[in-house]
């Protein structure tokens, strides 16, 4: 009858030994390991041994039910495996890893957040997918491993600290695909990117709101095509793809959303300013900085850059 009792008590917790273990996780210093994130895509997320012991008395969040329409079962289980996995991968604390590397990794990875559309909710994200080549990894002293770090570590610094963990923020992104060589999707610069997309449609579902394709190469509806099989439905349909940046009905639409002194001119806006100068950027710029230094460590330094960076 003990036992019973005790048994009974664990599913009708009300979070209190769920909160006591995490205390005691927070006690101990966040690893982050990269090889792991990578294998846990094979997870399977209807094992319970993957799921965190949440109440029942806990409502599943909106932007779970969002990702799942009609299937509030499956909506449950996948914010489930999250929070376990984001717990169990130090996700949840990888803001509090000092980011020495930061500065090295940001001439590789050309990606920046440049300002916020016209509801606030919305940052402005833009990627160059045809400058990320996985041998300048090397060539500059960096991993794959480093890589992922900093790609997880830039989207939890924009979910947990600029928008304070807004369950309604959502990216508006431009994909300028401007010199994209075929070779470079059919090689591990490729490989690794299918891995990131499968990732955050796993982790961070429900927070994509528009996304631009600019500056398509002719043979760029291929490999969409592959692409799209890694990516939610939904997400899929938010997608917009032109074959030019300076095509009219490109600009026109994005300022819709965007207001033009918040647009790069090469876009369409006003905005003169370079990408990696944006205010956005340079706030999370020195919050790596403060992190680094609250550690008494160092910002390592720029070593090596690719020529025009």
């Amino acid at each position: 009858e003990p036992i019973r009792v005790c048994y009974v008590a664990l599913l009708d917790d009300d979070g209190e030994i769920g909160r006591r273990n995490a205390q005691k996780r927070k006690e101990l210093p966040p690893i982050f390991d990269a090889d792991k994130i990578l294998e846990s895509l094979h997870d399977d997320r209807e094992d319970p041994a993957n799921q965190a012991r949440i109440s029942v008395n806990v409502p599943t969040p909106q932007r779970w039910l969002n990702s799942e329409p009609g299937d509030p079962r499956l909506a449950r289980v996948r914010w489930k495996f999250t929070t376990k996995w984001r717990e169990d991968q130090c996700i949840d604390r990888i803001l509090e890893i000092p980011h020495t590397k930061y500065e090295r990794m940001k001439p590789i990875f050309q990606n920046f957040y440049f300002s916020v559309d016209k509801s606030g909710l919305h940052p402005v994200y833009i990627e160059r997918p045809a400058q990320l080549e996985i041998g300048n990894l090397k060539k500059a002293g960096l991993s794959i491993g480093d890589f992922i770090f900093h790609y997880l570590w830039i989207t939890e610094y924009i979910w947990e600290i600029k928008f304070q963990g807004d369950e309604n923020a959502k990216t508006l992104q431009i994909l300028d695909l401007k010199g994209l060589s075929i070779t470079l999707v059919r090689g591990k610069t490729f490989e690794v990117i299918k891995k990131m997309i499968k990732l955050f449609g796993m982790h961070w579902p429900e927070r994509s709101f528009k996304a631009f394709i600019i500056n398509a190469p002719f043979w760029f509806n291929g490999i969409w095509g592959v692409v799209k099989q890694f990516v939610n439905k939904r997400t899929v349909e938010k997608f917009r793809v032109f074959s030019s940046s300076s095509d009219s009905k490109f600009h026109k639409e994005l300022l819709n959303y965007v207001d033009a002194e918040n647009l790069p001119v090469q876009y369409g806006g006003s905005n003169p300013c370079k990408l990696d100068e944006a205010p956005l950027e340079l706030e999370m710029k020195a919050y790596a900085h403060s992190v680094v230094q609250k550690h008494n460590m160092k910002m390592e330094e720029v070593a090596w850059r690719p020529d025009g960076r």
